[in-house]
């Protein structure tokens, strides 16, 4: 995500959130923290993440984020319940699909 350092989630039990240092004013030294509540934008649907759904910790295991590749794409993986019982699933999703740095806070779009 651009303008953006420092990127992690927390959970407080019951929701997961994204934060991290939020460039603004156009100043490449002033950065503020941010954070954005996932379940409010990101939900499960059948097993596997749903942008503009919500509430996905409910129905998930082992959530983890990382920063990948060349690209420094931020992801987040968790295992996710499919619609049979406990049929847990490996899923991941990009986070820099829809959220972003808009004048030093993280928003979905």
């Amino acid at each position: 995500m651009n303008g953006t350092q420092n990127l992690g989630i927390r959970s407080d039990g019951a929701d997961t959130y994204l934060y991290g240092e939020c460039r603004f004013n156009q100043d490449p030294w002033a950065y503020r923290r941010s954070e954005i509540r996932l379940d409010d934008v990101l939900g499960d649907e059948h097993g596997f993440f749903k942008w503009g759904g919500h509430d996905f910790t409910e129905r998930a295991l082992d959530v983890r984020f990382g920063i990948e590749g060349q690209q420094s794409v931020p992801v987040l993986r968790a295992q996710l319940r499919g619609d049979f019982g406990n049929d847990y699933a490996a899923r991941d999703v990009n986070l820099a699909e829809h959220i972003y740095n808009s004048g030093g806070n993280l928003q979905y779009r």
